[in-house]
């Protein structure tokens, strides 16, 4: 199985129109990781930390991804400020400099997108 095959988008992904969109598959691949890092994140904070915040974490995921049309995730999920808490309590200084640093590739790569009109959120 060649890796052109492993990236097709199948047809009933119809929410990511090719015509309208130059990079189908790695938004396909950032909304649905989004969607399910930000799962996760609800199940660990009910587990936890508190219940009420993992229901607002998996609430604020699900809604959109739902709907039928889970294009930019990300625009919804940015308010789940509890997942958020959780980056606040990571003590490892190797694991936050990793994720400084892949947050900052994060910004850089939406800003350059923002900039040349492919992609607003």
């Amino acid at each position: 199985m060649g890796i052109e095959r492993l990236l097709a988008v199948p047809t009933r992904c119809f929410y990511y129109p090719p015509n309208s969109l130059p990079l189908r598959t790695p938004f396909l691949l950032l909304d649905t990781t989004l969607f399910w890092l930000f799962v996760a994140a609800g199940v660990y904070l009910w587990l936890r930390v508190r219940p009420s915040y993992g229901a607002l974490v998996i609430g604020l995921a699900l809604l959109p991804a739902l709907s039928g049309s889970p294009q930019s995730i990300n625009r919804y999920v940015a308010v789940a400020f509890p997942a958020f808490i959780l980056l606040a309590r990571v003590t490892n200084e190797a694991i936050r400099y990793a994720l400084a640093v892949a947050f900052t590739l994060g910004l850089a790569l939406t800003t350059y997108l923002f900039v040349q009109g492919y992609w607003a959120g």
